[in-house]
């Protein structure tokens, strides 16, 4: 057996298992269909479209508007649909105010969240009907061209149903009702008093002091200059809640602090120049043992003069600290959601990015990109 025998079997069993791998188990689970799609009806696309989102989260609303153009342009080819891990009540009363074209369904306890490693929202994986993952990103990287490239390279299998994809599981009668946020609980006032800048979060409660528009930003997991004044000006607040609701109910915490203080949040998206970061060596991100602060530091990472270090930090977060620290929007769009050290310079940007490519693996490039601003009045 020659060489170039050798090396096509191996591919042969490469591709094989790599496509056993990305198979997930079909049909998925969830938990209900709230509505319909309404710009095409399944009829055996090659490829079904999954947008992770949620009603809390600012930059979904424009994603969604993009994917049902994508939808609109590629009937044939792609089935969309938006899935999210809220409450029935939550989704409707949503829909009811924003309708999404595209078919909307709730997860089953965060199982498919889980079951894609989904970290951020809005967050997109494509799958052929086999089941297999072909595509996971930000939707921003979904366009005509992949959706034609893609289905080009998949075939659907004949007679499938959409119940062959999604099986609706009814939830467990006996599971405790989700329990409200009581107003007692939850506190937010202007601190006259102008105390240094404090973010504690422990098991049962989370503490915050300093600019309102910084704790927007903290809530939808942006950097500051994301969140801008349009009738007022920014100003000192004292906040606490429970833990489990900052965790899991970011939308209900928005609400309560724009009833309190009398605002009004309003996303813009635009597309705009940002540094992207992509990992193109994993096996040069340090882990966790680099750095050991413990656990009784107020802060994970400090600032120097010109280096940043960082213990125990996600790429995501690292890229709200740098767009915090350099007034540049970092963005992350890749599925590593473990935790890290860092130690690397950040004042200039050729030392920055020559640093994160050889030490960490991590290469930066300027790319235009799609970014949601949020304007209180």
């Amino acid at each position: 057996m020659n060489m170039n025998t050798i090396y096509t079997v191996l591919l042969l069993i490469l591709f094989f298992f790599c496509g056993e791998l990305l198979a997930n188990d079909i049909p998925l689970k969830i938990s209900e269909i709230c509505t319909k799609n309404q710009i095409v009806e399944f009829k055996q696309q090659k490829l079904i479209l999954i947008d992770f989102w949620a009603t809390w989260c600012g930059p979904c609303k424009p994603a969604s508007k993009q994917l049902e153009i994508l939808q609109e342009h590629n009937q044939s080819d792609v089935f969309a649909v938006a899935i999210t891990d809220e409450t029935h009540e939550t989704v409707m009363n949503y829909i009811k105010r924003n309708p999404i074209q595209i078919s909307v369904m709730r997860d089953i306890g965060g199982n498919l969240i889980r079951q894609f490693n989904v970290g951020t929202r809005p967050y997109s994986v494509i799958l052929n009907t086999k089941g297999e993952l072909i595509w996971r990103g930000h939707p921003s990287g979904i366009n005509n061209n992949l959706i034609q490239k893609l289905a080009q390279k998949h075939s659907s299998f004949p007679n499938i149903q959409l119940h062959d994809l999604f099986e609706i599981i009814e939830p467990e009668k006996h599971s405790a009702p989700e329990k409200e946020i009581n107003e007692v609980d939850f506190m937010i006032k202007k601190n006259i008093s102008q105390q240094s800048p404090l973010f504690k979060k422990e098991k049962n409660s989370v503490e915050y002091k300093g600019s309102l528009f910084g704790l927007i930003a903290k809530i939808y997991n942006v950097p500051n200059q994301l969140i801008i004044d349009r009738d007022i000006q920014d100003f000192s607040v004292h906040f606490s809640c429970p833990a489990e609701t900052w965790e899991t109910k970011p939308d209900t915490v928005l609400n309560l602090i724009s009833n309190s203080l009398n605002i009004k949040l309003v996303p813009e998206t635009g597309h705009e120049e940002v540094y992207l970061m992509e990992v193109v060596d994993e096996s040069k991100l340090w882990d966790i043992k680099q750095i050991e602060w413990g656990n009784n530091n107020e802060s994970n990472y400090l600032i120097g003069e010109n280096r940043m270090q960082a213990d125990n930090m996600k790429i995501a977060d690292l890229c709200i600290i740098l767009s915090n620290t350099t007034n540049k929007i970092f963005k992350y769009f890749g599925d590593n959601t473990k935790e890290h050290d860092w130690n690397f310079h950040f004042r200039f940007d050729e030392l920055m990015e020559s640093e994160l490519l050889n030490e960490f693996g991590i290469s930066i490039k300027k790319k235009e990109v799609m970014v949601t601003r949020f304007f209180i009045q």
